[in-house]
């Protein structure tokens, strides 16, 4: 075949390879995403204490926040600082809320800041008729995931009286901050911030009116703490941590931390940089990486033979 003819061909593979790349590599990245809500189920009706279950894991995951929209509100409800596949993401306390119809929103944060909002299931709350609105909840919502290469510390107060609490490091470049924490209610929960730490040494001063007292911790990787104050310090022990439950586990489980109280301090947002709809619950996005890899092998493989066809027909190669 005249060699003309393959220089045409080169040159609209070069072309598609121009277009296909930079396309495609998004959708490959995107499909890479993991997000599912397995409980609640679609236009399931919640009445009880529950655990929200499903998998959120994506590439350079920071957290995960958990929200429901509806009532034309957005409402923060929980956040996990380690990835979950087919486990405990949050537990859900119906009373908290008022009765209606709401949307799971699964924010993905990822370590520049950024990030991207899934829609997830819609379900109904219902509360029984004895159930107190505004309610303050019996659980708390977050559970407590071992992370590797960093620490994760739960701060109660559980005295009548707000709290300051302000933490930083003699090491540059570490976590550090400052929290503010209502007092406990008559006959409710202490409340509680989760503090995710680089791995080193902390101090800080903690007050309350008047009152002020210092403290330091040596946060080690891969370690979960408690720090509670109770009106004269605060103590730091280490604690257990969560177990990532699985399978038929999670049913089995889902209950088990009831009786663990607390209301979660307000949740800081990230600035909007992008918000994308990712499929409903359960519904995995089907990769196209393999249709992107044979495409750029052909593309490739036209290339090539292009090139050694035009040099055969210029210098009569056999």
């Amino acid at each position: 075949m005249n060699y003309r003819i393959y220089s045409y061909i080169v040159m609209v593979a070069a072309v598609l390879s121009l277009w296909l790349v930079p396309n495609s590599l998004p959708t490959a990245l995107a499909a890479s995403v993991t997000v599912s809500i397995t409980t609640p189920a679609e236009q399931a009706t919640v009445s009880s204490l529950t655990n929200i279950v499903g998998t959120v894991d994506f590439p350079e995951f920071l957290k995960y926040e958990i929200f429901l929209q509806g009532n034309g509100n957005t409402i923060w409800a929980a956040v996990g600082y380690s990835p979950v596949v087919n486990g405990n993401l949050a537990r859900l306390d119906p009373r908290v809320f008022a009765d209606g119809t709401y949307r799971l929103i699964i924010r993905q944060v990822r370590k520049d800041s950024n990030y991207t909002d899934y829609a997830g299931p819609s379900f109904k709350i219902d509360n029984p008729l004895n159930a107190p609105q505004p309610y303050y909840p019996e659980i708390e919502p977050n559970f407590l995931y071992p992370t590797q290469g960093k620490a994760l510390a739960r701060l109660r107060n559980c005295t009548g009286a707000d709290l300051n609490f302000d933490y930083g490091s003699p090491t540059p470049f570490l976590s550090s901050g400052q929290i503010n924490l209502p007092g406990k209610r008559d006959g409710a929960i202490c409340p509680f911030s989760d503090l995710m730490l680089l791995p080193g040494e902390y101090r800080g001063t903690v007050r309350q009116g008047n009152n002020a007292s210092g403290y330091s911790i040596n946060a080690e990787s891969g370690k979960v703490y408690q720090l509670l104050y109770n009106g004269l310090k605060i103590t730091i022990e280490p604690l257990k941590g969560d177990d990532k439950a699985k399978g038929a586990d999670v049913a089995q489980t889902s209950q088990v931390q009831a009786t663990a109280t607390a209301k979660p301090a307000p949740a800081v947002m990230a600035p909007v940089v992008e918000k994308k709809t990712l499929p409903e619950s359960g519904q995995e996005m089907v990769s196209n990486t393999p249709f992107i890899i044979i495409a750029l092998a052909f593309i490739l493989f036209v290339i090539v033979a292009g090139m050694v066809s035009v040099y055969r027909g210029r210098y009569g190669m056999m």
